[in-house]
């Protein structure tokens, strides 16, 4: 885990009319940026946070090879409950991330690549997914690690959790002989 510089306090009102040298720090759509920016600081890079995503990640890797060999079938609430709020914090963490790194998730639109694009459409917050690239490969990684915490909730996929019944029948020398 890398810890982010600090963000840059350029308020609304600075960004309007200056130079192409502070739009180039302005990471977001609204007037809230520099508040996000800074919560996000010191959320992402504080020692509990990080904490938190080592043993939720630590959970997505070992959790269900150890749910099916060592937690009885009544423990599958609590594993639902621990593997949701695991989806929770990862998604919050991307989140965080989007506002404290602009190469996260980048967006044009809203002059968090650089201000390379200075259109703005009256949509533009709905097209921010859409403008400049696809996501840096951080931002993938997150995103398929937290859809693996989806997967493994039981009510959301039930039939991964199905037990399967087969009845063999074999002849007198052993080999299956079909009904």
């Amino acid at each position: 885990m890398t810890d982010y510089l600090p963000p840059n306090n350029v308020s609304r009102e600075e960004n309007q009319g200056s130079s192409e040298a502070i739009r180039h720090f302005r990471r977001g759509c609204s007037s809230i940026d520099v508040w996000l920016q800074n919560a996000s600081y010191g959320i992402v890079n504080h020692f509990l946070w990080k904490l938190l995503i080592v043993l939720f990640t630590i959970l997505l890797l070992f959790g269900p090879p150890c749910q099916i060999l060592f937690i009885p079938q009544s423990g599958d609430e609590t594993m639902n409950a621990l593997y949701l709020l695991g989806f929770v914090i990862f998604v919050t963490d991307m989140i965080f991330n989007c506002y404290l790194d602009p190469k996260y998730l980048p967006c044009a639109f809203c002059y968090r690549t650089g201000g390379q694009n200075k259109t703005h459409t009256s949509n533009h917050r709905s097209l921010c997914f859409l403008c400049g690239s696809l996501g840096s490969f951080n931002f993938w990684c997150d995103f398929c690690s937290t859809i693996c915490f989806l997967l493994e909730v039981s009510f959301i996929v039930p039939h991964r959790f199905d037990q399967i019944t087969n009845i063999i029948i074999l002849n007198k020398f052993g080999f299956p002989v079909s009904r």
